[in-house]
């Protein structure tokens, strides 16, 4: 096995303070085949950015300062951190399940990590309750909590993240992205590309241009807004309304149905389509036809507006 210089830097319990925060140990990692990390901690929160140098620093802070945390973290935890191959892993385990205080909440130690890595590069997070924000990645994004939130902004790659409750929002992405909340709100400013966006039970609302969007929800309202060019709509709810907002020159094949509400057509685009409209569903060409725009609900309204 080939193995590169690998430069290895470690500070451990340094006093230093942010705010509310205490410096717990900080690593950087160098070498020429750099590439991905797999960052996987019990119950903290990820914070990772991208920066122009061509190493990657962890560091691993307590957000509560006192010294009683930080022993407690000590010895309920363990850390590990490696490099092999450019794979960076890192990972922050309980030694035993947390029991129950007389207060009827859980005994834990609060921890964040704070991450800069290379533009270009491969992330794998996974946390079991905390929040995650990414920034600044050009690559492939993996990332999953068991009910936190998700924050991310300036991404573009391929992009997988998961949440069991918490809200995600999505700004200035692009490529092939998959979100997922079974809760939770996600919006989604300035998108581009092939989006799948579920929620079991929160809102949806998207911004995007010279994407498809595959949006559902099993209650929420869903509100498309599309800038200058549509690749496509999927847009479903068992519950909600659906507001949809295209350039009124686009060509487009209309599926549009509800079983409770209704669905409307602003004049514009309804001048311009050529098929069926009643009550309840509206199909046919939309500016000759072209690319597939359809929209169903079981129990609100359908409203899809020229701009």
């Amino acid at each position: 096995m080939k193995r590169f210089a690998l430069a290895f830097f470690t500070l451990l319990l340094i006093p230093a303070f942010t705010f509310s925060q205490t410096l717990l140990e900080k690593k950087t990692f160098t070498g020429p085949d750099l590439k991905k990390i797999i960052l996987t901690t019990s119950g903290g929160d990820i914070k990772i950015e991208s920066w122009a140098k061509n190493e990657v620093e962890v560091s691993l802070f307590l957000t509560d300062k006192s010294s009683k945390k930080q022993a407690e973290f000590e010895e309920k935890y363990t850390r590990t951190y490696k490099m092999e191959n450019g794979v960076v892993t890192v990972e922050v385990k309980q030694k035993s399940k947390s029991k129950w205080n007389i207060f009827g909440g859980w005994n834990s130690t609060g921890h964040e990590f704070k991450v800069f890595v290379p533009a270009a590069f491969t992330i794998k997070s996974t946390t079991s309750g905390g929040d995650v924000s990414i920034y600044g990645i050009k690559g492939i994004v993996t990332a999953s909590t068991s009910g936190g939130d998700f924050d991310l902004q300036d991404i573009s790659g391929i992009i997988e993240v998961s949440t069991s409750g918490g809200d995600i929002e999505l700004e200035e992405v692009s490529g092939t992205v998959n979100a997922s909340t079974s809760g939770g709100d996600i919006r989604a400013k300035r998108l581009a590309g092939k989006l799948a966006l579920t929620t079991s039970g929160g809102d949806i609302e998207v911004s995007a241009d010279g994407a498809s969007v595959d949006a559902s929800t099993s209650g929420g309202d869903i509100k498309v807004d599309v800038d200058t060019k549509c690749d496509g709509l999927d847009l479903s709810t068992s519950g909600g309304d659906i507001t949809i907002k295209i350039p009124k020159t686009t060509g487009a094949e209309i599926d549009l149905r509800t079983s409770g509400g209704g669905v409307r057509l602003s004049d514009e685009l309804e001048s311009n389509l050529k098929g069926k409209i009643k009550k309840d569903k509206v199909t046919g060409k939309l500016n000759g036809g072209g690319v597939d725009i359809k929209a169903s609900t079981s129990g609100g309204g359908i409203r899809v507006d020229g701009k």
